[in-house]
């Protein structure tokens, strides 16, 4: 539930215009945004450097060198913890549970960079390569179930599946039970990351989470007693300087890699398909061009990342983007906004996939980059490259588009295309 009253904010950098968009304006929960959220972030961009959102207590931070620069600051926290009462990240926290281990991605250091240094043991780059053989396997074997269709949903037919089946292959998930593992995962996020979500949703992801603990320390106790060559026994046996995990934070580091894994993954196959697909000279290019593939993930990780906000906290009284600040202050960071950056990029609403020097925050940045880049990027470029060998007529379905609802992500329900 919202605050009544929102915190009283003492200092801004200047006069701010009422009519920029604000609170749920920014959301999926606004038809507009939903259609475009990037005209919206440009708007709230070129407001100023930093907007006060009392609506949801938060702070919003655009421009891409003021993005870039918190996104490296070690003296902000992520831990929803340490925000002040009524602040977004505050009511953030309260819509979890608070009785299970927290997970890394809302850590601060000593406790992140601890668990950071165990998964990175694990969760190598040697592994994730090692995989590259059975990811073009799987891409391949999702196609051939759609020979002979006219028209396929791309989401559920392909984006869905190959990510999911690619970490469950890797943390050795039996493949009859990778289906409970999406819709696990899938329930849990949509009330986890969504503090407006609703009661039945929320109830939901209660009993998804419990499902699915049930199953992963099943998954442990075996791999403990008989060791496997799968990243769960991997992460039972990461060791820094005679540091272990523990079982929870095992539980808690698969839910992680899921989560990242899933959903995030999914929605950049998805975006990225849908932007190839309505700008047909951008798809008749990568064709010609496959040399530019690698290239084309990275545009369509800046042009419509999966995700298109990133949250710290402030610990003391400092200035932030040049704006005075008080501590446990909730500052959203609009990954989308900075991405779109016209000092940055020329042309940003132009989706270019030839485009020169591609800079974007998609994946975050400092001590948090996120721990699965590597291996998204290699699964968008065998997703797409496969797609396109596959489907060499493939082209869009007339058809509204339909985006999730959940907060700071930007993914597509459904993609029907004609193959």
């Amino acid at each position: 539930m919202l605050p009544e009253s929102p915190p009283r904010v003492d200092h801004m950098t200047g006069p701010q215009d009422p009519t920029v968009p604000t609170g749920l304006a920014l959301t999926p929960r606004n038809p507009e945004y939903q259609k475009d959220p990037f005209t919206l972030l440009d708007e709230v961009r070129e407001a100023g450097r930093v907007i006060h959102d009392p609506l949801l207590g938060r702070y919003i931070v655009s421009r891409y060198d003021d993005v870039h620069a918190i996104l490296n600051d070690r003296d902000l926290a992520v831990d929803p913890r340490k925000a002040a009462e009524g602040t977004f990240n505050q009511i953030f926290r309260a819509r979890r549970e608070e009785n299970r281990t927290p997970s890394m991605l809302f850590l601060d250091p000593p406790d992140h960079d601890r668990l950071r240094a165990l998964v990175t043991k694990a969760f190598t780059p040697r592994s994730i390569e090692a995989m590259r053989p059975r990811i073009h396997e799987i891409a391949n074997e999702l196609l051939d179930a759609v020979e002979g269709q006219e028209t396929v949903d791309l989401m559920a037919a392909f984006c869905q599946p190959f990510p999911t089946i690619v970490i469950a292959e890797m943390l050795g998930v039996d493949p009859a039970d990778q289906a409970d593992f999406k819709r696990w995962t899938d329930d849990s996020v949509a009330a986890g990351f969504d503090p407006f979500a609703s009661e039945g949703t929320k109830k939901k992801a209660e009993i998804a989470g419990e499902q699915f603990q049930a199953y992963l320390r099943k998954a442990i106790a075996e791999r403990r007693a008989a060791p496997r060559a799968d990243l769960i026994t991997a992460l039972l046996h990461a060791e820094d300087n005679g540091d272990f995990f523990n079982d929870d934070e095992v539980l808690s580091m698969i839910s992680l890699l899921l989560a990242a894994g899933n959903v995030t993954t999914t929605d950049l196959l998805g975006n990225g398909m849908k932007n190839l697909l309505t700008n047909p000279d951008q798809l008749q290019l990568l064709r010609e061009r496959p040399d530019l593939l690698a290239n084309a993930v990275e545009e369509m990780l800046r042009y419509e990342g999966p995700v298109t906000f990133s949250g710290r906290i402030t610990v003391d009284e400092r200035e932030i983007a040049g704006c005075p600040m008080h501590t446990g202050q909730s500052i959203a960071l609009s990954l989308g906004g900075a991405n779109y950056d016209p000092r940055l990029h020329k042309d940003p609403h132009k989706f270019d996939i030839a485009r020169e020097d591609i800079d974007h925050v998609a994946f975050g940045g400092g001590r948090r980059y996120c721990l699965g880049a590597p291996l998204a990027r290699l699964e968008a470029q065998i997703g797409i490259e496969t797609l396109l060998k596959r489907l060499p007529n493939l082209r869009m379905a007339e058809q509204e588009l339909r985006w999730k609802t959940v907060p700071a992500f930007r993914g597509l329900e459904q993609l029907i295309v004609e193959v």
